[in-house]
């Protein structure tokens, strides 16, 4: 299959009202939220190793998301106005939707995300990798400016 015929899976999260559809995050996506929310996302991953008995479980990184949402919660708008694919969306627009539409969307986009990177374990050692990597340069950039 041509790259061009590649579609991103979504799903629709409907609320009253309306509805959001939603994909999984990509690579850039990861990036672009990932590195200036460094050391929050930092710290919740290692919170979140700490406090989960089975880390790769999808109910352990439902917990992790939930608690990126609550400790930044510009970081959940940026990532829906990222995976609704609406450049009308922007993050303050999202970030003013009420949390019981906000953290289902989430959710189904984490669950895309985690599915298409080939389960739990796999998405785990992915993010787990990428914040390993990202963490040394994104402090040496910093030091730079």
């Amino acid at each position: 299959m041509p790259l061009s015929d590649y579609k991103a899976r979504t799903v629709d999260v409907p609320f009253k009202g309306g509805s959001l559809l939603v994909r999984g995050l990509s690579l850039s996506d990861i990036a672009l939220v990932i590195t200036p929310h460094l050391s929050d996302m930092e710290k919740i991953f290692n919170d979140w190793q700490a406090y989960s008995k089975d880390v790769f479980s999808l109910k352990a990184l439902e917990d992790m998301a939930a608690a990126a949402i609550v400790k930044t919660p510009l970081l959940a708008a940026e990532i829906l106005a990222l995976v609704t694919d609406d450049g009308s969306n922007t993050s303050e627009e999202i970030g003013r939707l009420p949390a019981g539409i906000q953290i289902p969307a989430l959710l189904a986009a984490l669950e895309l995300t985690v599915e298409d990177a080939g389960g739990p374990k796999n998405f785990a050692a992915l993010v787990q990798n990428a914040l390993g990597q990202a963490a040394p340069m994104a402090k040496v950039l910093q030091q730079n400016k």
